[in-house]
């Protein structure tokens, strides 16, 4: 166990403020988070999260576990696209439209994954696991970057859920500098978001509240979108998280 997963770690104040010691588990049926977060349109963004899973499903199918539906261009665009090749069905990776990354994610191990799209140039990137060396730089003239954002699905697309854990879930309206994606994957242990200025930040079971039917998560961020999961248990916490 590292500390800072369970323990916590000691912030610049002295105060003992951040443990992690819940994931949200998702069915890869119907499971999701509903942030509220439609992006504007007309602004950069980077996403991050943490992934466990050990899913396989078809080369013409994918995933979403933290991201959203492109509405101006298809699902095809969802930021947070994860997918596989007919070569290599069995090995889920990072997808940006039709290009794929390197790393295979579904191992049943913990990875970190981060997106970032600049608005100005239309080109998105997708990082794996804090090496500031893009898996995936693409291009595409026809991208916006109006999303509805979810965990667990990319908010529009029934292919598109999410069968495993997500955990420490972020969004910011930049994008994200080699330090950040540094400081983000923290030799594989989340860590504390907060001098990172997140728009929104979900722990994904950590300041997280059950009301007999659905989880609300505190947003940690300064947008103030609390998320709402849906089709999700009590049971869907658990203990459960990178280390």
């Amino acid at each position: 166990m590292a500390l800072g997963t369970k323990l916590g770690i000691i912030a610049s104040s002295g105060v003992a403020s951040f443990t992690n010691t819940y994931s949200l588990d998702f069915d890869g049926v119907d499971d999701y988070v509903d942030t509220g977060i439609t992006t504007t349109g007309t602004n950069n963004v980077s996403i991050s999260c943490w992934i466990k899973t050990t899913e396989t499903f078809a080369y013409t199918q994918s995933r979403c576990a933290f991201g959203g539906y492109n509405n101006g261009s298809g699902a095809n665009y969802t930021l947070g696209r994860l997918g596989s090749a007919f070569s290599s069905a069995n090995d889920m990776k990072v997808r940006v439209f039709n290009t794929l990354g390197t790393t295979k994610l579904n191992d049943g191990n913990w990875h970190n994954i981060i997106y970032t799209y600049d608005y100005s140039t239309k080109e998105v990137k997708a990082y794996v696991d804090g090496n500031t060396t893009p898996e995936v730089t693409v291009t595409i003239a026809a991208w916006s970057s109006n999303y509805r954002i979810a965990i667990g699905w990319n908010g529009a697309t029934s292919s598109y859920y999410f069968e495993g854990n997500v955990d420490e879930c972020a969004v910011w309206y930049s994008i994200l500098g080699t330090s950040d994606i540094t400081a983000i994957y923290n030799s594989g242990v989340p860590t504390d978001l907060t001098d990172l200025s997140p728009v929104s930040w979900y722990r994904n079971g950590d300041d997280a509240t059950w009301d007999g039917s659905n989880w609300t998560l505190v947003d940690q961020g300064s947008g103030g979108n609390n998320g709402t999961s849906a089709n999700m248990t009590e049971s869907d916490r658990v203990e459960d998280v990178p280390s």
